[in-house]
């Protein structure tokens, strides 16, 4: 055999043994493996603390998938009292080093960054709504199937306008 041909064959090779590989044995980039804990049926009970108003519990279903790509996670999220869903999308951004999360579809699209801690099992979201009020929000996976959400809304001035807590949990058949 020639070199070149010696070459090409072992490239056959190495290509064949790596996209042989097993899914489950290979490992997705730290990014992609924090986007696929978001992803399932959740059941998410919600309680909305206004600064000025009456607090309002109400359950949702998020549903999480993957986009097409394989980036994005959707969510469609229901919304009470017969509204439209409510759709997000989160991603990681190469580029900066964040993850970006989107808001689609309500009265007013806006996006929050977050950044991921391992060490806390949270992502930390922070951005600025369309009205000019501030949002953070902290996603913190209890467990691999449970996972707690607060988020405080501040007006320009600073002052608390809101406080959400979304507490959610995935539903056994979406492992």
């Amino acid at each position: 055999m020639t070199r070149l041909t010696l070459a090409l064959f072992s490239i056959a090779l190495l290509a064949d043994s790596v996209s042989g590989q097993d899914k489950k044995t290979r490992k997705d980039p730290p990014e992609i493996a924090v986007l696929k804990r978001f992803v399932g049926t959740w059941d998410v009970t919600v309680t909305n603390t206004p600064a000025s108003g009456e607090m309002r519990t109400y359950k949702v279903v998020s549903q999480r998938t993957w986009d097409d790509v394989g980036n994005t996670v959707r969510f469609e999220d229901e919304q009470p009292n017969d509204r439209p869903p409510l759709r997000l999308a989160l991603r990681y951004d190469h580029e900066v080093g964040n993850y970006p999360f989107a808001i689609e579809g309500s009265e007013q699209n806006f996006q929050i960054v977050g950044t991921w801690s391992e060490k806390t099992q949270t992502m930390e979201f922070s951005g600025s709504l369309p009205n000019g009020a501030d949002l953070t929000l902290n996603h913190r996976f209890a467990s691999k199937d449970k996972a707690v959400v607060s988020a405080e809304i501040k007006n320009a001035e600073g002052t608390a306008i809101g406080k959400l807590v979304f507490h959610q949990v995935r539903r056994k058949d979406d492992k």
